[in-house]
């Protein structure tokens, strides 16, 4: 599994679907918030509905090649966000991420 170290208390790692229960959550209670910039919000209602988000995210690393979509930030053990990688360039090795 693709984990980077940030310091003692953040890293980045990939999503697997034992995280479902913990990024539901965190997305319930910021869903307000984020809602203004994040479409998708609107089709998370129940637990299931993550499940499939990360299931489409990990199958997303075979349609790049390996290159992941979206991390984790994991902050003290425990899932505090997500960055997506919304553009890859193979060629430059360059990507643009949203947070």
């Amino acid at each position: 599994m693709l984990i980077h170290k940030i310091d003692n208390e953040v890293s980045l790692r990939l999503f697997n679907v034992g995280d479902a229960e913990d990024f539901f959550n965190l997305i319930i209670s910021s869903k307000p918030y984020l809602k203004e910039w994040l479409g998708w919000l609107d089709y998370v209602e129940k637990v299931e509905d993550t499940v499939e988000t990360i299931k489409s995210r990990l199958q997303s690393l075979v349609e790049t090649g390996g290159y992941p979509k979206s991390v984790a930030i994991i902050y003290r053990g425990e899932i505090a966000g997500t960055i997506g990688i919304n553009e890859i360039n193979k060629a430059s090795k360059i990507g643009r991420i949203g947070y």
